[in-house]
């Protein structure tokens, strides 16, 4: 299936659920375009933009050309391909050339998908929600369902108001804006905005450390296999865990009248809560930043690409 950048990501989920198609239905909900989910190669509940990618058609600023680069080109990682790499020195170190914007402009993405009314539910807290064991198939579109019930609790959703503005109305389909405003005025129970849902998503990224520095970690701090940067095996972390341990809990925010704070429903997501200023959002990064290297020595990354701003 090939799909413009411009194309909204999760339109482009329906769609291939729509035609019994399965490989993307764990991404459901995601904010974005096709063409920022593989700068970002963006993952959730068990499944990575990664695995579907068969290629990805660029404009390369530097040679001056479109190419096709294949899945092995990409080289993608957690949160990192080679598009994203093109735009960085070092971890949220802009580089000299193409920042903010790569090295490759995305123009379309080819997806290899499975023709599967079913898909593996491959995370616990989606498995806990069907009622089902990790490992186990069940419908796409129930998997597809659930996951936007679980990000709706978490507040991870888009706040559909979005879409009936004059600069964003058309860019999604009209059915699922209509679909998505009528869930979100039932679980909020009224037609306000959701202030929780005014975010980035997940700000930060979760830490992959080396061995020796996790096992210095608390014992219940969580730990998952993960691979190094070098490619030496590592141990990856809770970058919500963190924050919440390192004292800044759900709702956190730098004074009682700030405006921006922490989701009262997800510690990773930073919000506004309603005329914040970037300035704002970062004092409340660097807040969190400084607040765990000096609780755990990590310093956490964020996930977006800042412009005309430092979140080292």
């Amino acid at each position: 299936v090939n799909a413009e950048a411009g194309c909204n990501w999760d339109d482009f989920v329906d769609y291939c659920v729509g035609l019994g198609l399965e490989g993307v239905e764990g991404l459901s909900g995601i904010p974005g375009t096709v063409g920022a989910s593989v700068v970002q190669n963006i993952g959730a509940y068990g499944q990575e933009v990664a695995s579907s990618v068969e290629s990805v058609e660029v404009w390369d600023r530097k040679d001056k050309q479109t190419k096709e680069l294949t899945n092995r080109e990409l080289h993608f990682g957690y949160r990192m391909s080679a598009l994203k790499a093109s735009m960085y020195s070092a971890p949220a170190t802009p580089a000299a050339d193409f920042f903010p914007t790569p090295r490759y402009v995305v123009l379309s993405v080819t997806f290899a998908l499975h023709h599967s009314a079913t898909g593996v539910v491959g995370y616990g807290q989606l498995a806990k929600a069907l009622g089902v064991e990790v490992g186990e198939r069940m419908s796409t579109t129930d998997i597809r369902n659930a996951v936007l019930n679980v990000r709706a609790s978490k507040g991870m959703l888009e706040d559909s108001h979005r879409y009936l503005t004059e600069a964003m109305r058309g860019t999604k389909k009209s059915e699922l804006v209509a679909i998505a405003h009528n869930a979100q005025r039932t679980q909020a129970g009224n037609d306000e905005p959701d202030y929780n849902r005014h975010s980035c998503g997940s700000f930060f990224m979760n830490p992959i450390l080396p061995k020796e520095q996790a096992a210095k970690l608390p014992e219940d701090a969580p730990r998952f296999s993960a691979t190094l940067p070098d490619g030496t095996p590592g141990v990856k972390t809770s970058a919500a865990w963190l924050i919440d341990h390192a004292g800044f809990h759900k709702g956190y925010k730098t004074s009682e009248n700030a405006t921006a704070g922490l989701s009262t429903m997800h510690t990773l997501a930073l919000t506004n809560r309603g005329g914040a200023s970037a300035a704002d959002i970062v004092n409340l990064a660097k807040t969190v930043q400084d607040g765990v290297e000096r609780a755990y020595g990590i310093r956490l990354v964020p996930e977006p690409v800042v412009i005309g701003m430092s979140l080292k």
